[in-house]
């Protein structure tokens, strides 16, 4: 401390003793004096060592964290760094850091992709001094990690609207309200049919939505599904949206585990997935990005019925004829697979040879489902998830009976 106190006297408009004596101040934990030198430091290089000059500011800003209380002054320090030098990483991942400390997932999520966004193609000077050990050695790493809880706490900290989807029934406002005891629940719309008899509610949190149904319902009603689902889902104002079937209802322990699961990475979550079947995930709840959930539901309606060519004596009938029309789920996923691999478009022209059960090219079109699935869906775990379903009489979801006769598999099935 001696021989730079001593080389400050002799040089005090000099930027580097002006760094050192900083940092002597900072190794002994005296964090005023070691802030005013950082500062100045900076002030003396940002025209002749902006490496320097950055790595400074990046110091007085740890300084000034660590003793807190200065919360603005702090934040415009990164801001300052930032401006002085946007093509390295390292205050965007400080400035992530300190969003996400204070529980503001979206400001975090979208200065890391800044700082990732650094690494396209560049190589960086070290800085003369360390602001965070993780950060020195200049790798990709670090900063993926820190996209990757960003993009966790986003789904965590941000609200939600829920959409409910189908025929009005005294179940579904039970069911919403069920839902709003959940913190991070925004609005609960419920999205059913001009005619159904809503009662009028005093929560405003509450929203209905009349849809006109369209003339032909499809096979198992699936344009009602696809058509209430769509215009439920662009009603919504929050970012991630949870497009359920009004007839179901989960725990709220269950809600609460599948929002500390998902993530916001590009995937729609579902609770399950039929692995031996195309493009088939469960459709009793779609979790994801607003954005996300409008491309699931924009497709074609199908344009005929099998209801309409075949007598069936009641719904479980639909199942005789699987090699005769496409499973509902499949229309659903196949046409979001085609959105991003046209090649899922030949399939839906021709599919009597190809989407139908024991259609000719079967295997091949199972092959492209087992590649793309995984890239278009994610499956909650079933471990602590439950629901109920009073139409069927279930009081929980059989697991064991849908993965042994139905093939249909979980999160801790694809690890």
């Amino acid at each position: 401390m001696k021989k730079q106190l001593k080389k400050y006297i002799y040089n005090t408009q000099d930027p580097y003793v002006n760094a050192e004596l900083a940092y002597e101040y900072e190794k002994i934990d005296q964090s005023a004096p070691a802030v005013s030198f950082y500062t100045r430091a900076a002030e003396l290089s940002y025209k002749t060592d902006k490496t320097l000059a950055y790595c400074c500011i990046l110091k007085t800003f740890n300084q000034l964290e660590k003793t807190g209380g200065r919360d603005k002054f702090c934040k415009g320090q990164l801001f300052k760094a930032i401006d002085l030098m946007p093509e390295r990483p390292e205050a965007y991942y400080l400035l992530s850091s300190w969003y996400s400390w204070r529980g503001d997932w979206i400001q975090s999520h979208y200065w890391i992709k800044q700082g990732v966004k650094c690494f396209d193609n560049k190589k960086f000077k070290a800085l003369p001094y360390s602001v965070r050990e993780k950060l020195d050695i200049h790798i990709l790493k670090p900063y993926e990690q820190q996209l990757q809880f960003t993009s966790w706490g986003v789904g965590k900290g941000e609200k939600i609207d829920i959409i409910l989807q189908g025929k009005y029934s005294d179940y579904v406002l039970e069911t919403a309200n069920h839902y709003l005891k959940l913190d991070f629940v925004n609005n609960i719309i419920i999205s059913c049919w001009e005619g159904d008899n809503v009662p009028s509610n005093k929560d405003k949190r509450i929203k209905v939505i009349y849809n006109t149904e369209p003339k032909n319902p499809g096979t198992g009603q699936r344009n009602l599904q696809i058509v209430s689902s769509l215009n439920g889902i662009k009603k919504a104002t929050t970012n991630t949206v949870v497009k359920m079937r009004n007839d179901q209802r989960y725990t709220l322990d269950s809600m609460n585990k599948m929002r500390d699961f998902y993530k916001s990475d590009g995937r729609i979550y579902v609770a399950g997935n039929f692995k031996d079947l195309l493009y088939h995930p469960r459709d009793h709840i779609f979790w994801g990005q607003k954005d996300l959930l409008i491309k699931l539901f924009d497709i074609p309606l199908e344009n005929w019925a099998l209801q309409d060519v075949v007598k069936l004596n009641h719904p479980g009938e639909y199942s005789l004829y699987y090699d005769k029309y496409i499973r509902t789920e499949t229309y659903i996923g196949a046409h979001y697979a085609a959105k991003h691999d046209n090649k899922v478009d030949t399939y839906l022209q021709t599919p009597n040879w190809y989407l139908y059960d024991n259609a000719v090219n079967w295997q091949e079109v199972k092959r492209h489902s087992d590649n793309i699935m995984p890239m278009l869906f994610k499956t909650f775990p079933r471990e602590g998830i439950e629901l109920s379903w009073p139409k069927y009489f279930w009081k929980q979801y059989p697991y064991d009976n849908q993965k042994n006769t139905f093939g249909e598999v979980w999160h801790e099935d694809e690890i």
